[in-house]
């Protein structure tokens, strides 16, 4: 297809390259093993400001890859919403002016280390790998 504007499904036979500009809302790539590569260029993953939270927190895989959250309470987080195997994302955790609140998640964290940052307005970045069965994280902290 060249120089066309193509709603729907398109099926083609193998192609070395294709490009499509403007957005797509939807891409499958199939093929036979290792045959099926995927390139690409300009990749920018959604940011989701979650605002001010407390209380239990499930953040939508659907909406975004990175949510950005400031507390100002404790928070709960044992799940990611729409979450499904090979579900990855970014939380940012900011602690408010206040600082010292804490988390409790039912997570696998690395080293079991889960403990949040306390100073006022300390940011710590948790990475969050969903299998299928468990969720996986780990936690890098203390950025200021």
């Amino acid at each position: 297809v060249s120089n066309a504007l193509v709603a729907g499904t398109v099926y083609t036979n193998a192609q070395p390259n294709i490009t499509s500009l403007g957005t797509l809302t939807s891409l499958t790539v199939s093929g036979t093993s290792n045959s099926a590569n995927v390139n690409l260029n300009k990749f920018n993953e959604t940011v989701v400001a979650g605002g001010s939270i407390s209380g239990t927190i499930t953040p939508d895989a659907s909406a975004g890859t990175i949510y950005e959250y400031t507390l100002t309470g404790n928070i709960t987080l044992n799940s990611l919403n729409n979450s499904v195997a090979g579900t990855s994302m970014t939380i940012i955790l900011t602690q408010d002016s206040t600082g010292n609140r804490t988390l409790t998640s039912s997570m696998k964290f690395q080293g079991g280390a889960k403990t949040l940052s306390t100073t006022a307005n300390t940011t710590d970045i948790m990475f969050v790998f969903y299998d299928g069965t468990n969720y996986y994280a780990t936690l890098t902290k203390g950025y200021v």
